[in-house]
Formats: C-alpha cells, structure tokens, sequence
C-alpha cells in the first residue's frame, strides 16, 4: 500500500473524512491473507469512501491482474475475515464503477460468487477486449446480481457473448456502449438490436466501428424508434447511401437527440438528401459530425463531377433548422467540388445558425478546384456568424484570392478565439499576409495555428507585427516554418507585448542560434517547443540564460538539437529559477550522463523526465542516481535509447534507496545492448522486483525494443509528429 505519513495518523483520523480517499495497492503477493486482512481493517474508514485500486497480482492467481483500474472492490471470499466482511456493508449505497480491460474467467467468477455487499451498489461497468464467450462461465447469473447497472460498455467482448450480457443485465441500463464488435452475420445482429429495443431509458448508445447490413438497419431504425436518445455514436458503420435513407425516417423521431455522430460513412450526395429531412426535425441537436462522408461525391464514376448538385444544398438549407446547433464538423467531403456557388450555400447557412461556436472545415479543398473560388463563396456567410469562437481550415489548398476573403471574413468575427490554418503547403507568403490581415481586429483570438506553411521567412516579421494587437493570445504555433532570425525577432515582440500567450510552438523552424531571442522576457510562458532547431551548445546556453526569465514555464520540448553536455549544463543552469517546470524533453541529443547529471538540479518540481538516445553509458548511471534521487515527483523517466547493459541496470537497482521515486509510473530502460537473454536473466536475479519494490507507484518498467511506438519510442517523437510537444500535454 501507498504509505500514509505519520501526520496523517496523528490526525486523529481527519485523513478519511474526504469524501473521496484513494489507497493503491502493489505486489499483494508479497503480503500474506491475514496481514493484508489486518492492515484493511486497520485503515478502513468508518464513513463512505472510494478505494482506488491499482492491481498487478492477486496473490499468486489470476483474479484480478486483468482490472487496471476499479474504483471499489471488495474481497468477501478471498480473504475470509468476518469483521472485513460486515465491514464492507458500509460501501452499499455508495457509487461503484468497475472497469477491467482483459477480462477473464476469474474476474467473471469473482462477480458472480463475491459481490453480494455492492451488488446493489455498481452502476458502471466497463469490459473491454473480454472475449467472454470462450469462458464457461454462466454470464446470466453474473449481469444478474447487478440491478442498479445503469452504465455499460463491452467492447470487443465477442459477437456470441454480446447478445448473452445484453439479454441477462438490467433493463435500467441509460449510457450502452458496445462498438467494434465487428458485426458479420446479419443473425447474430438481428438479435442484438432486438436486445436493444427492451432498454427502454437508453439515452446514450454507441454502437460505432460495426458493419451493418440492410436487414440489420431496419431493426437498429426501431431501436431509435422506441429509444428517446441524446446521445448517438453512428460512426464508421459502412451506412453508405442507401443505408442512411433506411435509418433516416427514424432518425427523424430522435427530436431530443443532442448529439449525433455520423462520420466516416460514406453518405455521399444522395444520403446528404435522405439525412437534410431528419434534420429538420432535430431543434435539440448541438453537435453533428459527418467527417469524411464524401458529400461532394455522387458516386463512384462521378468522383471528378466540377458540381454536386441541389442534394448537399438541401443539406446545408436543413441545418438552421437545428437552432441549437453549435458544433459542425464537416472534415474530408470534398466540398469545393460544388464550386463558388455551392461553398455559398454553405456559408448562408452557417450565418443562420445563430448558436454555432465551432466548425471545422479542414481538408475539404484540393489544387484541382481551388480556383472554382471555394473560398470566396464561403467567406461571406462564414464572416456573419455572429456567436463563431473555433474556425479549422487546416489541410486544404488556398490561393491568393482565397485569402483575402477569408482575411475579410476572419476580420469581422469579433468572437473569434481559436484559428487553425496549418499545413497549408500552398499558403505562400502573400496569402498568408492576406489571411492575417484582420487579426487585428480580433481582441478575444486565444489560439493560433499556422504549423506547416509555404511561406518565406520575410514576411514571418510582419506576420508577427499583425499579431501584436492580440492581447489575449495564449497560443501560438509556427512550427514546421521556415521562420528564420527575423522571424525569431518578431515572435520575440508578440511575447513582449502579450501578457497572457503561454504556448508557442517553434519546433523545425531554423531558429538556429537566435532561439534565444523569441523567449526573452516571456513572463507568461508555460510551455515552449523547439525542436529540431539545431541549437547545439551555443544555442542552448542562451537558451537557458533566456529562460531565467520565465518563472512560469511548465512544459520545454527541445527533442533532436544535437545538444551536448556543456549545453545541457548551462541549460540546467537556467532552469533552475523555473520552479514550476514539470515536464522536459531532450529526446535524442548527446547530452551524455554529464549533463544528465547535471539536470538534476532542476528536479524540484518535474513530472516528466525524457532522456531518450542521448549518449547516456554505464559509468554515469550511479551519478544519475545520486542527482536523481532528489525528484520526488518524478512519474516519468525515460531513458530507452542510450548506451545501457545489463551491468548497468543491476547498478541501477542496487544503488536505488527505499522510496527514492515513490511516485514514479513509467521507467523507460530499453537498450539495444540489452538482448532477451538478459531481459530473462534480470527477471530471474530478482533485480526487475528489486526496482518496484523501491519504486512502489511503478505500472510499467520498460525493456524491450527502443524503437517501439509511442512517446516512449521513437516514431511519434519525430519532426511534426504526434508525440512531441502536444504528446507532453497529454501524457
């Protein structure tokens, strides 16, 4: 167990009168029953609390290896204690949610067998990649002890064993999930959604990432006949157009639906006829997405058809309809297909929806059609959208004439807060001086994206002059540009002059050695990304001395700048007076176990620690350590990639003290001098235990292969990928 300090047990118990007490539990094999019975006894609260659970092993079984996260379980049976058992009625008419990603017999055992004291109490459960059907286990007596259950997700739990859950539960069930199960037979289909009528207070089902047939859509239509849902998660289930003209009558019912997600269904132009009229109807409906339906598209053989015709007009003419509408993602359709006159339809119903905040209109203009003057059409329509807060017109192709029409309309919304025109390869320099023109006029713009541009590097100066008046811009993102000195210069002002902007993103913009110049006086920075700017050491040490400056900066991403040790040293220097710093990134440089070390006097309050493919040898290791030592909240540390043995991590885990990370999650230690055989060989000497014991919080120690996937590889850390500075924000 997490340990409880001693000021909370001289507190005379005021430790347990929250309303909410998380106690995590690790390695219970280690504990023996009665021990583990006496220490729960000891600790249990006399009032309601949620115990937070994090199980690695059930003792020595399979119980409950498989649940990552329950937030109430009891151990009635298992441990065998009278006095734990009365005292667990207390956890009855509390709140239970129980999620387990791989389910197995034992788990679905246990909830038969062991849950008679909150069987009443669990209304959410969460069974994911269960593959229930190949246990023989009886699934009816397990849903059926759970009469309160009004929240349920099964996903990829098996085709044969969804029909059998959904048959035995509760009929009180409100929230289903039960996508990417894969749907084939239409037999087996027909049976489930004759399941899903008998749910009679369902108002949010998602039944996305399935395959339905034609017979199928006829009894999901009474599904949504008999169901007065809000909530509706239809995508990426192949409706296509004939499909969408089966559901669309009942769609229509749905008149409280407040979200609908139709995306990735291939709708088409004829299926945006069938679904204009369910439109109508829908006066609740606040969110529709119909990403990538191809509704530019009349068919197969008319993909390169110059106009759409009347049937995406009809569409869009339904949309004031849905007066409470504010959210509409229209991504990948291919709209400028419908040429000038087409986008003008849009965009006059766009002004009619008076509560729009958000739409995104990203990836919808290609070079075959940007001169039919796509943009031109829309941008009046898009500029009189009096309530508009969030536009995306990322992913398209713009011209000159393009730009300045949507400068003119971006001009005019004076709600505007968050702009994204990135990767945009054909915005050259004058239409990107076109298009952020009338910033200036947008005093509340918070969020600006302009990543991946073909811009030059003089005008990024006065791109930067525009965005002066842009008091309340918090952040900003230029990556992927060919920013240059100048550039650096002007950025440099923003920040200068903007009191609030907290986030700029500068990764791959040949800063070179003036990077220093963009941070200088930032006292609001919270995060700042440079990737891939060659900053070497010199860079880097005017960096850090830069830096000094930024009391509030959180997050630093300086991923491939061929740093060095001095670089890293003077770095550290730097950050030393960035108390709030939590997470930085130095994946892959050569800052060697020197400036690793040297780090380590910024530790006070990081997070996360990203050292990956950094030169990083044996005999460094212990001064990591020592320097190390002082991160106590360090819950990432990742040091996959380096010039690591085996030696070393037996050094590792033989110079770790107790409790020396004790809130560490996440230990990234993989090396390609590090084969299988001494993976097994570290398993069998105990050291791979020796480090979870010192580092109680740890869930994953990683030893495999460095080039894996994930922020922990080294795919999606590099340049414009997914796992750079936003994969530090959401980590």
């Amino acid at each position: 167990f997490q340990h409880l300090s001693c000021a909370d047990r001289a507190s005379g118990g005021r430790f347990w009168r929250s309303s909410t007490t998380s106690v995590q539990c690790r390695e219970m094999s280690l504990m023996g029953r009665d021990d583990l019975a006496a220490l729960l006894r000891l600790i249990w609260p006399p009032e309601r609390v949620i115990l937070g659970l994090q199980v690695c092993r059930w003792f020595k079984g399979e119980l409950l290896h498989c649940v990552d996260r329950v937030s109430l379980v009891t151990w009635t049976g298992n441990i065998g204690s009278q006095k734990l058992s009365e005292s667990m009625h207390r956890f009855q008419r509390s709140r239970i949610i129980l999620k387990a990603h791989w389910c197995t017999a034992s788990l679905l055992e246990w909830m038969r067998d062991s849950c008679e004291l909150f069987q009443d109490a669990l209304q959410e459960l969460d069974l994911r990649e269960a593959l229930v059907c190949k246990h023989d286990v009886d699934l009816p007596a397990v849903f059926a002890r759970y009469q309160r259950l009004t929240h349920l997700r099964l996903v990829h739990v098996g085709k044969a064993a969804l029909e059998q859950c959904l048959a035995a539960c509760t009929k009180r069930i409100s929230h289903l999930d039960i996508s990417c199960n894969r749907f084939d037979h239409t037999q087996q289909m027909l049976g489930i959604s004759s399941r899903l009528t008998e749910f009679t207070n369902l108002v949010h089902l998602d039944i996305s990432h399935n395959t339905f047939e034609a017979p199928t859509l006829q009894h999901l239509s009474s599904v949504l006949n008999d169901c007065r849902l809000l909530h509706l998660n239809l995508d990426c289930i192949g409706l296509g157009p004939k499909g969408i003209a089966t559901i669309a009558p009942a769609l229509a019912t749905c008149t409280v639906l407040t979200h609908l997600n139709l995306a990735r269904n291939k709708i088409r132009a004829p299926g945006a006829r069938s679904l204009s009229a369910a439109l109508r109807t829908m006066k609740r409906l606040r969110h529709l997405d119909l990403f990538g339906n191809e509704l530019a598209v009349l068919n197969r053989e008319a993909e390169r058809a110059p106009e759409y015709g009347p049937d995406c007009e009809r569409l869009w003419q339904s949309l004031p309809e849905c007066t409470a509408l504010a959210t509409l993602d229209l991504s990948k359709n291919a709209l400028s297909r419908g040429g000038k006159a087409g986008m003008a339809v849009l965009g006059d119903a766009l002004r009619q929806c008076g509560e729009l905040t958000k739409v995104v209109l990203s990836n919808n203009v290609d070079g075959l059609y940007v001169q039919d003057g796509p943009w031109e059409g829309l941008s009046d329509g898009l500029g009189e959208c009096a309530a508009l807060k969030h536009v995306n017109l990322s992913h398209n192709a713009i011209n000159k004439a393009g730009a300045a029409a949507l400068g003119s309309a971006v001009g005019k919304l004076t709600t505007l807060q968050s702009l994204d025109a990135s990767h945009m390869p054909s915005l050259c320099s004058d239409c990107l001086l076109c298009l952020t023109s009338g910033l200036a006029t947008c005093p509340g713009l918070t969020s600006l994206d302009l990543a991946q541009t073909g811009a030059e590097p003089k005008v990024w100066l006065e791109v930067a002059e525009r965005l002066a008046p842009c008091s309340a811009l918090t952040r900003l993102s230029v990556r992927d540009n060919q920013v240059g000195a100048e550039g650096a210069r002007g950025l440099a002002a923003v920040l200068r002059v903007s009191q609030k902007l907290a986030v700029v993103d500068a990764a791959s913009t040949v800063f070179g050695r003036k990077v220093a110049a963009v941070v200088v006086g930032s006292q609001a920075l919270t995060g700042i990304d440079l990737s891939w700017n060659l900053l070497k050491d010199p860079g880097s040490t005017q960096l850090g001395e830069a830096l000094a400056g930024s009391p509030f900066l959180e997050v630093l991403v300086l991923f491939n700048n061929e740093i060095g040790p001095e670089g890293a040293t003077a770095l550290a220097l730097g950050l030393q007076s960035c108390t709030a710093l939590k997470r930085l990134g130095l994946h892959r440089n050569q800052v060697g176990a020197e400036g690793a070390a040297a780090l380590g006097s910024c530790m006070g309050s990081m997070t996360h620690l990203l050292l990956g493919s950094n030169m990083i040898q044996g005999e460094g290791v212990e001064k990591m350590l020592q320097v190390f030592g002082s991160g106590e909240q360090l819950t990432h540390l990742n040091l996959k990639g380096n010039l690591l043995e085996k030696k070393d991590v037996e050094a590792m885990a033989a110079g770790m003290k107790k409790g020396m990370w004790r809130r560490l999650k996440r230990l990234g230690l993989a090396s390609h001098r590090i084969d299988a055989a001494d993976r097994e060989q570290l398993k069998i000497q105990g050291v791979l235990d020796q480090i979870r014991s010192h580092c109680v919080a740890l869930r994953h120690l990683d030893l495999g292969q460095p080039q894996g996937k994930g922020l922990w590889g080294g795919n999606d850390v590099e340049k414009g990928g997914p796992g750079g500075f936003a994969a530090l924000f959401t980590v």
